[in-house]
């Protein structure tokens, strides 16, 4: 397998891995909140934890005492990998362009509006914008944010020597020209794709156009309809996960019912949290019956946004806080976000507004917003910071996300987020709760 270099220590690493560096002794990655806590980490060589001195690796892992430490993994993980996260997600290729009105209406394309085309009507528009810059990405909504916290991993693993996260997609990409370049930017990424492509199946897509008031317009082609089935690789995978995440849109798909609740239910006997994202509030319309089918059954985390929480609970004219205070008694940690507003997270019986991270820049693209504030949260999860900062990370990632096109967040910008991390708790050191506190916390949901 090709390696790429890694844009801090330099070390070269395997194209899919997220990274080749030691977990952090103090700070345990979260499963579920249980005993799964124990499980143990990976066993590799360390970058030093300060930017200063990228350049010195240590290949050896040390206490806080500053002892050498034997390897933590036992002979059955040492051949089993553990994945911290897997999501099962819908593959895209994201089109993002900025444009002007006028092609809009000469294309007769409602602004703000989400439709799905036809790849007759996708080459239609892509030959409209021949002659406009447009950039073109491994995205999804999922894939985004699967992208975005293998990235802020590395990057705390470059800094800090913290271990990285080890994440995968369980979705298969079309065995076309764009899913090939799907698979490769996903492995450049630390993203590993579980799943052997369909013969002669294609990649779907989506075309991001945004006006220059940052308005998005989505035109989707989703591919030929497949039914949603898993290979055992990727069975295999949810089971030693310590987190499952289910895109909202795979609701879509054929066979979603019984695909995704088989694999929920193996997450959970195996001591996995099991997150789902709404997609959008449109596929919640569609789909609530197996929204709440599958929340009613028992999940962990849920990302949605106003409009889809509304959705969800039928009630279009609720508040982001009241949508929050509404979902907090089905899920172990709702998080509602509310665009320039901030968001909500309804957690152990309490609520918490997180105010959004204001920056001096004007907005150019709010797509993948949301997916960056679930990188952001499940990032501070993983590394143990308290709701309050978990909030607060997610609204920092976001709003580095809406600074540029694109949906994904950078490897540079991964750097600088977790470099600024510390800052949004007024230039402290990120809180984070230890493996007791947080056990206790959730016994008493």
């Amino acid at each position: 397998m090709a390696a790429a270099a890694c844009p801090l220590c330099r070390k070269a690493r395997p194209a899919g891995s997220v990274s080749s560096h030691l977990a952090r002794p103090t700070t345990p990655l979260v499963a579920r909140f249980t005993a799964a806590w124990t499980r143990t980490r990976r066993n590799d060589h360390s970058c030093t934890a300060t930017a200063s001195l990228l350049s010195n690796c240590s290949a050896s892992r040390v206490t806080d005492a500053g002892t050498a430490q034997q390897p933590l993994r036992t002979a059955v993980e040492a051949v089993t990998p553990l994945w911290d996260v897997v999501g099962l997600g819908q593959p895209m290729v994201d089109f993002s362009a900025t444009v002007n009105d006028d092609l809009l209406v000469r294309l007769g394309i409602v602004k703000g509006s989400r439709r799905v085309i036809s790849a007759q009507q996708r080459a239609e528009v892509l030959q409209a914008l021949e002659n406009t810059p447009y950039q073109v990405s491994a995205g999804g909504s999922l894939s985004n944010t699967l992208i975005g916290l293998a990235r802020l991993g590395h990057a705390d693993n470059c800094l800090r020597g913290s271990g990285g996260f080890q994440v995968a997609l369980a979705a298969a990409v079309g065995s076309d020209t764009l899913g090939s370049f799907f698979a490769a930017q996903s492995a450049k990424a630390g993203v590993a794709i579980l799943e052997e492509s369909l013969a002669d199946s294609c990649t779907g897509t989506a075309i991001v156009l945004t006006t220059p008031d940052a308005n998005r317009t989505f035109l989707s082609y989703l591919g030929e309809a497949h039914d949603l089935q898993l290979s055992a690789a990727a069975k295999q995978a949810i089971s030693t996960s310590r987190i499952f995440v289910v895109e909202g849109y795979m609701w879509e798909a054929g066979n979603a019912l019984a695909t995704i609740s088989a694999a929920a239910d193996a997450a959970r006997r195996n001591n996995a949290m099991v997150v789902l994202t709404a997609g959008d509030a449109g596929v919640v319309q569609r789909h609530s019956q197996e929204f709440w089918q599958m929340i009613n059954a028992g999940i962990d985390m849920l990302f949605c946004n106003k409009s889809e929480a509304a959705a969800l609970l039928g009630r279009p004219a609720c508040t982001a806080e009241e949508a929050a205070l509404a979902l907090g008694p089905y899920c172990k940690i709702a998080l509602v976000t509310d665009g320039a507003h901030g968001s909500y997270i309804s957690a152990m019986g309490q609520l918490y507004s997180i105010p959004p991270c204001w920056t001096s820049h004007t907005p150019v693209d709010t797509c993948g917003a949301g997916d960056g504030y679930a990188a952001g949260a499940m990032y501070g999860f993983l590394c143990g910071y308290d709701l309050t900062n978990i909030g607060r990370a997610g609204a920092r990632v976001a709003s580095a996300v809406i600074l540029r096109q694109g949906a994904t967040t950078t490897e540079d910008e991964a750097v600088k987020l977790v470099l600024a991390l510390p800052e949004i708790t007024n230039g402290q050191q990120t809180s984070r709760m230890d493996v007791p506190q947080l056990q206790n916390q959730i016994q008493c949901l």
